[in-house]
């Protein structure tokens, strides 16, 4: 990962910097970490995908480093269930204080922007220590001209703002929107003490949001999910071949093989050369369930459709092959 002097605050927690070095007159720091979370791994924590519909946006980002999201939490037949509550006590709501700047009144939840470049500020104290987070959630912008607006995150400074993050909020008007309202803002690991975060409005509308509030997620447990993970004594290993994903796996219990790569009802498995169940898991990857011992496991792509639409098309030449020569023999008797 890269980071200059522009965006240095954007940092995520867990990186150690490897090297630096000015590029196009700008001081250029690359950083990498351990704590990440690889195309093929093994878990022995499941979630129902019920109970991950119920956390908060930052709680489902705790859940996520550590469980498998699935459905049917009996179909990975692992030993381990993860509650909402277990999540809920790694992520903290922080006492903070909202208030108009140029440009900007407040009522409630509901925000009215009167021109291009109005703020508010967002102040609460930091640990120093842990990531923070902004939860929008159902961000409306009423009146808004513009299809697209950016709004604006930045720490405040001495010097020029800090920018730590921009979300880029489209109307339904626009025919790319997927219809995003709900935001996880990270704004990362932030200055011990108090600070002030400027909200900068784009362009001007009434913004509003069912509920807004600024969490806090320990990096300290983050860390110590990753170490747990890493010390389990599982293995695997995988490799990419054309439309092949090929793991190899090694574990004491039984567990999940999750693989981030997006699901598709084109992947098919087979666990020790059997076939075996690819399930949805992480509302958008797939996992393979596998009891205890080692294995070989491989994943198979083919496109959906391919095999019959080729039978279909192959039958259709053929058909116009046979027509097309009973048309020509018809023709050649009527000639004689």
């Amino acid at each position: 990962m890269v980071f200059n002097d522009t965006n240095m605050a954007q940092l995520p927690a867990q990186y150690e910097k490897v090297a630096d070095e000015v590029i196009n007159g700008a001081n250029t720091y690359l950083y990498e970490t351990d704590a990440y979370r690889p195309i093929a791994s093994l878990t022995h924590t499941a979630m129902s995908t019920a109970d991950f519909e119920s956390l908060s946006m930052a709680e489902r980002d705790v859940a996520l480093a550590q469980a498998a999201v699935v459905d049917d939490v009996s179909a990975l037949g692992v030993g381990a269930t993860l509650t909402p509550e277990d999540v809920s006590a790694n992520v903290t709501e922080v006492d903070a204080t909202v208030s108009a700047g140029a440009g900007t009144s407040i009522e409630g939840t509901t925000c009215a922007v009167r021109q291009e470049g109005s703020t508010l500020e967002v102040t609460f104290t930091a640990t120093g220590s842990d990531t923070y987070l902004i939860e929008l959630c159902d961000l409306a912008a009423e009146g808004l001209e513009p299809i697209i607006t950016g709004i604006t995150f930045s720490l405040k400074s001495e010097g020029s703002p800090v920018t730590l993050a921009t979300v880029t909020h489209s109307t339904l008007r626009d025919h790319m929107s997927g219809g995003k309202t709900n935001w996880a803002v990270n704004l990362g690991t932030l200055p011990e003490g108090e600070n002030a975060i400027v909200v900068t409005f784009k362009n001007p509308a009434t913004y509003s949001v069912s509920s807004a509030r600024v969490v806090a997620q320990s990096n300290s447990t983050i860390a110590a999910l990753a170490d747990q993970s890493a010390a389990s004594g599982d293995s695997c290993t995988f490799a990419y071949e054309n439309d092949i994903i090929r793991c190899s796996t090694s574990s004491t219990e039984p567990s999940a093989l999750v693989i981030t790569t997006p699901y598709s009802t084109g992947w098919t498995a087979t666990v020790d050369g059997t076939p075996a169940d690819v399930i949805v898991t992480d509302t958008a990857f797939m996992s393979v369930a596998l009891e205890s011992g080692s294995h070989e496991v491989e994943l198979h792509y083919r496109t959906p459709g391919l095999l019959p639409g080729a039978l279909i098309s192959a039958a259709g030449i053929a058909a116009t092959a046979i027509i097309t020569r009973r048309c020509k023999q018809r023709s050649s008797a009527s000639e004689s």
